[in-house]
């Protein structure tokens, strides 16, 4: 019996401290929101994508902002210039909404929606876009990591696709460099 009696005396100071007037209610302590998608975070995203094969060398140049509005919700701006032999540059220019399904330090999957212009160079009637698709962050540290996402979009009017290699659907896939403040 003296056995059981020993965890009893060992457990009472604990007890005794838990009950200390001077420890902080649960009221009182403050959380820290999960970084960096909190609400007043922003974000840089950087992209560059370079190819070559028989139709020539094509290159792609981008770069997004977001501003977290909301905890995981940020409204934002993207600009990709692609171009390279053989086609006309474009300049994509979107407005796109961002959706942090998981917000953590190391992997953040998220959802995007966006639209807006794509500007042709050459005379090429420019075009409308829409689309969506998922993404994620994965970070090296608390700030910079990368971001990957495929997207999903529409082109429009129909009638102007006619030199686009998918017609007025198709995929785009990004890897870029994420950085939070």
């Amino acid at each position: 019996m003296q056995l059981s009696a020993l965890p009893v005396l060992l457990l009472t100071p604990a007890v005794a401290l838990a009950q200390d007037d001077d420890l902080p209610s649960l009221d009182d302590v403050q959380l820290e929101d999960p970084r960096p998608f909190a609400q007043g975070d922003m974000e840089v995203s950087l992209g560059l994508g370079l190819s070559s094969g028989d139709g020539g060398t094509q290159y792609a140049l981008g770069g997004a902002f977001f501003y977290y509005v909301l905890p995981g919700l940020a409204p934002g701006v993207d600009v990709t210039v692609q171009g390279g032999s053989g086609i006309a540059t474009q300049t994509w220019a979107l407005l796109p909404l961002k959706w942090v399904l998981y917000r953590s330090y190391d992997f953040a999957p998220y959802l995007v929606v966006e639209a807006g212009r794509i500007f042709i160079a050459d005379g090429v009637p420019d075009l409308w876009i829409a689309g969506g698709g998922p993404g994620f962050h994965l970070f090296s540290g608390r700030r910079v990591g990368l971001k990957a996402q495929v997207v999903f979009y529409q082109m429009f009017p129909s009638d102007r696709c006619e030199g686009f290699v998918d017609g007025c659907t198709g995929y785009l896939l990004g890897l870029g460099l994420s950085i939070a403040f």
